[in-house]
Formats: C-alpha cells, sequence, structure tokens
C-alpha cells in the first residue's frame, strides 16, 4: 500500500509540473502570457449563428500566442514566494504545507529553496518532485499553441467581471503533460487568465482521475501563474489535492538566485 501511495503521487507531482511548465512564461509555458496589450490587435469574426457573430478562433489562438511572447515573465529576472498544501479527502486541515522560493534569471535558469514545512514529509516529497521538474529547462512540447492543441472556440464568457473568449483545447498527440480541457482568453489583451483539464493520457494505472485548475495574474508587471490545483483520486488510498499559490513576487533577482 506504502508503494502503491508514493508512486501515485509521484506521478501527480510529475503532471502537475508538466502543467505549470505548460503555461509559465519559460516554455511559453509552458505555457502562458503577455501583460502588454497588443495594441490594434483584435480577434475578426467570421461565422454567424442564429444572428450572432462568432469570433475567429484562429485569430484568438494568433493574438494568444504573441502576446505569450511578448510576456515581461519572460526577460526580467523575479523571484517568486509559493506556499503549497496537500489535503486528504474531504479534510478541512491540511496534511502538510511548505514554503518555497522559485527564482528566475533569463534566458532559462531557475532555481528553488524550501523555506519553511510543516506536516507529513509527503507534502514536502510531492512539492519537491514539483519543482524539480519546473526548474528544467522547458520543452515547447507542452506549451499552449497550435503546434501542441487545436482550438475550437465555445464561447463568450465573463470570468468575474473580465470578459473572456472560451476555447476548447484538443491535443494532437496522446501525451500525459498535454491537457484535454478549456482556457480562458481576455479579449482586450488576449493573456491566458485560466485553463482547466485533465491529462490526455494516464500518468499511471494508480490514478483514476486528475484535474488541474491554472489561473494567472498580474505581478508587478509580470504575468505568471497565481493559483494552480491539482486532484487526483488514487486507486487504494482515495482523493488527494495539492494547491500552490503564489504569495509574493521580488525583483530584480541577482544571478546567484538572491535579491
Amino acid at each position: 500500500m506504502l508503494l502503491c501511495d508514493e508512486a501515485s503521487v509521484n506521478e501527480t507531482a510529475s503532471v502537475l509540473s508538466s502543467a505549470l511548465k505548460r503555461c509559465m512564461p519559460l516554455a511559453l509555458l509552458l505555457l502562458l502570457l503577455g501583460s502588454i496589450p497588443i495594441t490594434g490587435q483584435q480577434a475578426s469574426s467570421a461565422k454567424v449563428k442564429d444572428g450572432a457573430t462568432i469570433p475567429d478562433s484562429k485569430a484568438i489562438v494568433q493574438a494568444m500566442e504573441t502576446t505569450q511572447r511578448n510576456n515581461p515573465a519572460n526577460s526580467q529576472a523575479y523571484m517568486v514566494t509559493r506556499q503549497y498544501k496537500l489535503f486528504h479527502a474531504n479534510d478541512q486541515q491540511p496534511a502538510s504545507e511548505t514554503r518555497a522560493e522559485i527564482s528566475f534569471v533569463p534566458p532559462d535558469t531557475k532555481k528553488y529553496v524550501i523555506k519553511q514545512v510543516s506536516g507529513n514529509s509527503r507534502g514536502q516529497k510531492i512539492v519537491r518532485d514539483i519543482l524539480d521538474l519546473e526548474t528544467l529547462p522547458a520543452k515547447n512540447t507542452s506549451a499552449i499553441s497550435r503546434q501542441n492543441y487545436a482550438f475550437v472556440f465555445v464561447q463568450e464568457e465573463n470570468l468575474g467581471s473580465l470578459p473572456t473568449y472560451v476555447l476548447h483545447m484538443i491535443p494532437k498527440r496522446r501525451q500525459k503533460d498535454l491537457l484535454t480541457g478549456q482556457v480562458w482568453v481576455d479579449e482586450k489583451t488576449f493573456r491566458i487568465e485560466r485553463i482547466e483539464g485533465v491529462p490526455t493520457k494516464k500518468p499511471s494505472w494508480l490514478i483514476k482521475k486528475l484535474n488541474i485548475t491554472l489561473q494567472y495574474g498580474d505581478l508587478d508587471g509580470l504575468w505568471l501563474p497565481k493559483y494552480m490545483q491539482a486532484t487526483a483520486d488514487v486507486r487504494f488510498i482515495g482523493d488527494y489535492t495539492i494547491i500552490g499559490q503564489d504569495v509574493g513576487l521580488q525583483k530584480p533577482v541577482s544571478l546567484d538566485g538572491k535579491p
């Protein structure tokens, strides 16, 4: 049972980290994402259905990719403080908490330091596995782009009070670090605001289900993931949820990773 437990949480950590890299400025990650509005860039309208104009998904995705390339987070040094919490099943209190500092120096140097831990050791191990993978050089094989996905326009939707385009993401390959799901794109800036999905390929037979949510926001002029959640239904041991939230950002960062 212990071996199954450890293997399953390790696989969950691997997939979550791949998803984060997908959406981080490095892969641009993996995904994700410019903070400067693209002047004059606007999604064109391609179709009319029931009297309503449907935005052109190709134009939306092209603008989204341009915004990702122009994200200042790709070229500026910074250090993020992130708080992780691991929950088992419906427990209200976390089984463990881990605080880490992640530093980035352009063009592709990432380091982390674990600053504080509490609770059982499983949560710390998952966090280390996530950060070990996150600090590896990013690969474009998991980026949110036309290279890896086909996109279908779903609807326009307010994310809170923010007007967004919702696009369905269809992976072009069966690969555990690609997600089948949806992406919310700001109608004005074409920043990626939110991603929800499941791996197109199960990372392990031990994991029956794995749902991933990523939310982005402005951190002192840099467009970065601010909140991430992965919920896994693991055979034999039930549900586990790990939540990561950025709680602070410092810049600039020197070459040794210290502010």
